[in-house]
């Protein structure tokens, strides 16, 4: 029987994940060049499950949820507190997983600016009407 990720993540959901985000944020900073790109996976898993963002398929969603739940998971293929190799395979899955979602994590990164841009701007129309 072969190494399979869901094994160490059994149990976990989306609601389950979210409720770790900050030993979530902790381990990303553990990831090298893709720390950003796992704030975004978690930024992208928090705005759906509040409703924000819904133009995402269901697989993303389980396959972001997988992800993120396996690199927050202690117990994985190589235990992150082995120096040098512990998050090898954490950020192998992160990189495989972007390699598989990017067609949908760009139009979330649009929308998010967008967002972001729209906020500012009525939080500046807010100050003036004050």
């Amino acid at each position: 029987m072969g190494f399979r990720p869901e094994d160490f993540v059994r149990g976990w959901n989306l609601a389950r994940v979210l409720r770790n985000l900050p030993e979530a944020m902790g381990k990303a900073r553990s990831l090298g060049r893709y720390v950003r790109e796992f704030q975004y996976i978690l930024a992208l898993l928090q705005d759906y499950a509040a409703g924000k963002y819904t133009n995402v398929s269901a697989s993303t969603i389980a396959l972001l949820t997988l992800t993120a739940a396996y690199v927050i998971c202690p117990l994985d293929a190589m235990p992150d507190l082995l120096p040098m190799v512990g998050f090898g395979d954490d950020i192998a899955l992160l990189g495989a997983t972007l390699v598989k979602v990017r067609g949908e994590l760009g139009p979330y990164l649009e929308w998010r600016k967008k967002e972001k841009a729209e906020q500012k701007k009525s939080a500046e129309k807010h100050d003036e009407n004050a």
